[in-house]
């Protein structure tokens, strides 16, 4: 997986493998969050903040910029909300394009 965050997807997955056979199984993911109910036996880093994933950008902005104005909010405050959390601005504008 990518992030243990809350972990029980994880857990999950580890007791349904668990006990077919197997050796030994491992499980790694990039991030972990000290908070999950399941710690990887390797991940990269520990964070706390959301992680966006540079294979998620455009969707994760996308549905950033549409809940933004579903909200109410007119293009140019969804662009600047967008900057402000410091995403790329070439990547805001075809976002805020697309919406």
């Amino acid at each position: 997986d990518d992030v243990a965050d809350t972990g029980h997807s994880l857990a999950a997955v580890r007791e349904l493998l668990s006990g077919r056979g197997e050796k030994e199984l491992k499980v790694a993911t990039l991030h972990y969050k000290p908070w999950s109910v399941f710690r990887p036996d390797f991940y990269v880093e520990e964070v706390r903040e959301w992680v966006v994933y540079p294979w998620e950008v455009r969707e994760t902005l996308l549905k950033l910029a549409r809940r933004l104005r579903e909200e109410g909010r007119g293009r140019e405050e969804v662009r600047s909300r967008l900057l402000e959390w410091g995403f790329d601005p070439s990547a805001v504008e075809r976002a805020v394009e697309g919406i």
